[in-house]
């Protein structure tokens, strides 16, 4: 089997050997090696394109920069706060106020008049003060 390989591979350089170039294709690839290479082109660039590429990038970094700060808690204070339920107690609930009963009293009623009620309208009767 190596033999064959061999014979093979032999024959097929043999003829990759005699074929030449034609005789315009040399002194043209020459030249093109003398050539300056063009992946070198990109590292001369005029400052002002440099200064663009860099603002560019001071930009990009400055929106991840503030894009990836923990933001500020939002939220409004309530939300944070833990509630816990505690059943209610009649025995043990402090009593009313006559802000409070007046209030349950209207809500019973005539809910739509709370919507026109002050804070000033419900305080109790002896702190009220008659304009004349």
């Amino acid at each position: 089997m190596a033999p064959d390989l061999d014979r093979v591979l032999d024959c097929l350089l043999a003829d990759y050997t005699q074929v030449a170039p034609p005789p315009e294709a040399v002194p043209v690839w020459l030249a093109r090696r003398a050539q300056p290479r063009a992946s070198g082109r990109f590292l001369r660039l005029p400052a002002p394109a440099w200064a663009a590429i860099a603002f560019v990038l001071l930009l990009l970094l400055g929106i991840s920069w503030y894009r990836g700060r923990a933001q500020a808690n939002t939220r409004p204070q309530l939300a944070n706060e833990k509630t816990v339920v505690i059943p209610f107690n009649p025995n043990t609930a402090p009593p009313l106020t006559a802000e409070q009963k007046q209030l349950l009293h209207l809500l019973a009623t005539d809910p739509a008049a709370l919507a026109t009620k002050q804070p000033s309208d419900l305080a109790p009767a002896s702190k009220k003060v008659k304009h004349r």
